[in-house]
């Protein structure tokens, strides 16, 4: 049975890392849902054990009302799909699977995750730290200098700077496009 079982125990390995972002709270890709229920039945049916309750649902489409002209498609909520997904993974381990690596240790989405999260922390902190220099560096420079100007550019702009290496290719470019150099630019941040 355990040979059997491992290519879907497998697929629906696939289906989490794929799943949608809890930020989402629901999805109307129902595809997603559709093919998680086609595959937990037929792992019912081969087993002969009912994993029914792992089932995800899909909410009909709202059609469009007196309150709502535009009504909605189908969709599934993604804490639920994420929720009935690893638990039916975590399920099948135990039953089949016990003595293998747990599914879920060491899993690279968590560490690839826990990575961009403490990376985003950092260039938000950079940015914070940029904008700070910035209002402290803007009163030390005449109107209409190329310096205040620079700054002013350069403030106006880091709304847009995703990260680091974003804002250390604009700044370069505002300092070269505005005529300042390198030491004009220590000067500035110095």
């Amino acid at each position: 049975m355990k040979d059997t079982i491992r290519p879907f125990y497998s697929e629906l390995q696939g289906y989490l890392v794929e799943a949608p972002p809890l930020s989402a709270i629901s999805s109307n890709e129902t595809s997603l849902a559709k093919n998680l229920n086609d595959l937990i039945s037929k792992i019912s049916d081969i087993t002969k054990e009912d994993y029914a309750r792992f089932n995800v649902k899909i909410s009909p489409p709202v059609s469009p009302n007196q309150y709502d002209s535009i009504g909605s498609p189908a969709y599934f909520q993604v804490q639920e799909y994420r929720s009935n997904l690893s638990g039916l993974i975590l399920r099948l381990h135990g039953q089949f699977f016990s003595n293998e690596s747990h599914p879920f240790t060491g899993k690279p989405n968590t560490v690839i995750n826990t990575t961009q999260m403490q990376s985003q922390s950092v260039d938000i902190q950079l940015l914070l730290t940029i904008q700070s220099k910035i209002d402290e560096q803007l009163p030390k420079f005449e109107d209409r200098s190329k310096e205040k100007n620079f700054l002013q550019t350069l403030k106006g702009s880091l709304v847009n700077i995703k990260d680091a290496a974003q804002l250390l290719s604009h700044l370069v470019t505002t300092a070269k496009n505005l005529g300042l150099s390198t030491d004009d630019l220590l000067k500035i941040f110095g």
